[in-house]
C-alpha cells in the first residue's frame, strides 16, 4: 500500500481551512503549524504544531522527524518567504524560487519584469523628474507589502505627507525610493494561477472599487 503523503501547511488562519480541506480531499495527510494554538485551521488538520512559521530551524527539525513530503502556504507574504527557505533546506520543490519572490516583493523589479515581456504598466513619477503630476496619484514604498504605507493623494500637500508616511514602511532600506503612480479608480481584477503538470489553471476574481 502506498504511503500517504504528508503536507506541512504554514499558517492556520481562517482562510487556510479551505487549503486544509482541499488537501485532505486529495488524499494528503495535513499538518498545520503556527505560534497560535487556537488557529482555526488546526482544528481541521490531521495534526498540528505550535511552532512559529518564522522559526525555520525548529520547522526543519519537525519536518524531518515527521517525514514531510511537501510544504504549502497561502494568503501571507511572509509565510511564503518562510516556506521557500524551508523547502530549500529540506530539498523539496516549491512553486517559487527566492528570485521569484524578490521580483514579486519589489514594485520596481516587478514593473521592470512586466516591461521586459511587454506587459502594460501604469506610468510612474519620480522625485525631481520635472514631469507635471496628474492627480490623483498613489504612493507606495517600493519594498513593503500588505498595502502598508500606501496613500491615494489628490494634491501636492497630500503627496508630501504620503511620501513621509511611506518612508516608515520600508522593510529593508530606510533610504530606498518612494514611488508614485497615476491612480485609477475603476473595477479591478485579481488573477490567481495554479500550475498543474503541462498547463496553468487560472482563477479569475473581479473586485469592485
Amino acid at each position: 500500500m502506498e504511503k500517504q503523503k504528508k503536507l506541512l501547511i504554514l499558517g492556520g488562519i481562517t482562510h487556510m481551512i479551505d487549503v486544509v480541506e482541499t488537501a485532505k480531499n486529495m488524499g494528503l495527510y495535513t499538518i498545520v503549524t503556527d505560534n497560535n494554538e487556537a488557529s482555526p485551521a488546526k482544528k481541521h488538520a490531521d495534526q498540528a504544531f505550535d511552532i512559529s512559521t518564522a522559526d525555520i530551524d525548529a520547522l526543519e527539525e519537525m519536518a524531518r522527524q515527521e517525514q514531510i513530503d511537501g510544504v504549502l502556504t497561502a494568503f501571507d507574504d511572509i509565510n511564503t518567504w518562510n516556506a521557500q527557505l524551508l523547502t530549500e533546506r529540506l530539498g523539496l520543490p516549491f512553486y517559487a524560487t527566492k528570485e521569484h519572490l524578490e521580483i514579486s516583493a519589489s514594485k520596481d523589479r516587478f514593473k521592470e519584469f512586466c516591461q521586459h515581456f511587454n506587459v502594460p504598466v501604469i506610468e510612474q513619477y519620480e522625485k525631481n523628474d520635472d514631469v507635471p503630476v496628474d492627480y490623483p496619484v498613489i504612493v507606495k514604498p517600493v519594498d513593503s507589502y500588505a498595502s502598508k504605507g500606501i496613500t491615494v493623494c489628490q494634491d501636492q500637500a497630500e503627496l508630501v505627507e504620503a511620501v513621509e508616511k511611506a518612508r516608515r514602511f520600508f522593510t529593508a532600506r530606510p533610504s530606498a525610493r518612494r514611488t508614485f503612480y497615476r491612480y485609477e479608480s475603476r473595477r479591478r481584477n485579481v488573477l490567481h494561477f495554479a500550475k498543474w503538470p503541462g498547463h496553468f489553471i487560472r482563477c479569475h476574481r473581479p473586485i469592485r472599487p
